[in-house]
């Protein structure tokens, strides 16, 4: 309907065979009927905008107060989770229980009691692959290796070390502070990490463009 006033030149045509057909009183009259249903006609079109823009708001509000109850809930989750292992922890410490990976690969249980388990398993033939990489500077296929054995054991820090080495020499810096930190979290006061709370130094004051 609004094509019929979608151009002045439209308009004045209608308006002066108005004023041939019914003389300039009927024009006048038929001027104000025009000009009145184009502007309830565009008024309408606004108001129809309008109503689509409160919509969309409601809906972008809606979306995003969405997104925001899956982050928080996936934040709940962790944090339960991280709970739930450190009191379990403590309880295998109270019991003298611990269930770990030395330096080297070798799996190590404490299984209370006195009794202590270590195997040397496949993870001691994958560190001396990791040794073999690093001392060949071969940084990619060492990251590479790094990450699929911390996929296997993830709890094993030999790997998350060599692979922050890596990102340093790769010029990765902010992944190797993850991996690096990660170490540091968790090796407690095990001489065998300790390059890794030094390199975390050297990486914290270093430029982001140079290697530590």
């Amino acid at each position: 309907m609004t094509a019929l006033w979608s151009s002045p030149q439209r308009l004045g045509s209608i308006l002066w065979w108005v004023t041939i057909i019914g003389g300039v009183g009927g024009a006048s009259a038929a001027l104000c009927a025009v000009a009145g249903y184009f502007v309830n006609d565009r008024i309408v079109v606004l108001q129809s905008l309008q109503t689509d823009r409160k919509i969309e708001d409601q809906k972008t509000l809606t979306a995003n107060a969405i997104e925001e109850q899956k982050r928080l809930t996936a934040e709940l989750k962790s944090v339960t989770d991280r709970a739930n292992e450190l009191a379990t922890q403590a309880e295998n410490a109270e019991r003298g229980v611990s269930d770990t990976y030395d330096f080297n690969g070798a799996h190590r249980q404490n299984l209370g009691g006195g009794r202590t388990s270590v195997i040397a398993g496949e993870e001691m033939a994958v560190f001396q692959n990791i040794l073999k990489l690093y001392n060949d500077k071969d940084w990619g296929a060492l990251k590479e290796v790094c990450e699929a054995q911390i996929k296997k054991t993830p709890t094993w820090l030999t790997p998350y070390l060599f692979s922050g080495v890596a990102d340093v020499n790769s010029n990765d810096l902010a992944k190797a502070e993850e991996r690096l930190q990660f170490v540091v979290a968790h090796a407690g006061s095990d001489p065998a990490y300790a390059d890794a709370s030094r390199i975390l130094e050297q990486i914290k004051t270093a430029p982001r463009n140079a290697k530590p």
